[in-house]
């Protein structure tokens, strides 16, 4: 079994840190978290555990496999009521590139961290220049595809699931990811030239504007490292960013609500945005300002260089 494996490369406080927090048979046996095929199957139904947990101890009627659109015939992963609201969050996990079959040890991979405008820089001009760097390495480097496409995806299979929100309802877009590939998905959403809020966003905001925010979370790192002291099946030890849709309307007791539910750290990140974007003049996105973020010491474990990690 896949769990069986990850306490085998974890240890067996990953084992105990899964019964202290996942202690529902009902839901371990409905979501088969030991009987799911792949690492990658298994990686989403652990986080969709991790933020189902997390919830609960905050309503104990909370549902998983929620019908809200009953138009659309598919459920969100999440339904639960919290301070007079009912939230309703799609959860979201990438496949690890470490985990396809692309994927080949020892070599050095480069990617774009984000679309640019065709008037600015071509398709064509973009593929010459990876292909320029890539020959330099001589066979030992390769380009890895953005997953922009994917939060597009995301984006629009939430806002199908969900209806309208009211004034007592919250619909949320919770996605996944490591560490490093959550500085990615930052920069999809926050880049100036073609991110969501953009004036030419590559998602249109029609697409999903029934959905109220995206939260980022850096859960999937509970897989992915044996030295962690905490409880890696706790939501709460992670790194949330609670985004609000910019292109709606921001109704502040819902931002307030999210952002202590969640323990969020975008409003954080946000402040020191501009100092940890820049290198020596040059703005370098998001990618390379959450790679910094992670760098600060309340935040070290996770840092993307493993060997500068403190625990």
């Amino acid at each position: 079994m896949i769990f069986d494996d990850f306490v085998s490369k974890l240890g067996k406080k990953y084992e105990k840190d899964f019964n202290l927090i996942c202690d529902s048979s009902e839901y371990n046996n409905k979501k088969m978290l030991d009987l799911t095929l792949s690492i990658h199957q298994y990686i989403q139904a652990s986080s969709e555990a991790i933020y189902y947990y997390f919830l609960k101890r905050k309503d104990e009627n909370i549902e998983y496999d929620k019908r809200v659109n009953m138009e659309n015939g598919t459920d969100v992963d999440i339904s639960c009521s919290i301070a007079g609201y009912r939230i309703n969050l799609e959860v979201k996990t990438p496949e690890l590139f470490e985990n396809t079959s692309k994927y080949k040890e020892g070599m050095i991979y480069g990617h774009l961290n984000h679309r640019y405008p065709d008037d600015m820089i071509t398709k064509e001009d973009v593929d010459k220049e990876m292909k320029e760097i890539v020959s330099y390495f001589q066979g030992k480097a390769d380009i890895e595809k953005m997953d922009d496409n994917k939060l597009k995806d995301y984006l629009v299979g939430c806002n199908e699931k969900v209806i309208p929100s009211d004034e007592s309802a919250i619909n949320v877009l919770l996605i996944c990811l490591d560490s490093s590939t959550m500085g990615s998905f930052l920069s999809y959403i926050l880049n100036e030239y073609t991110g969501l809020f953009s004036n030419n966003p590559f998602v249109p905001a029609k697409e999903y504007k029934k959905v109220d925010y995206i939260i980022l979370s850096n859960c999937v790192e509970a897989h992915l490292d044996s030295k962690f002291k905490f409880n890696v099946w706790d939501a709460s030890n992670y790194i949330n960013f609670v985004i609000p849709n910019y292109n709606k309307k921001i109704i502040n007791g819902k931002k307030d609500l999210l952002n202590n539910i969640f323990n969020d750290s975008f409003d954080d990140y946000c402040k020191k945005r501009t100092g940890i974007m820049c290198c020596e003049g040059n703005n370098l996105g998001d990618e390379f300002a959450f790679s910094n973020y992670l760098a600060d010491d309340k935040n070290l474990c996770f840092c993307q260089n493993h060997e500068k990690r403190k625990y």
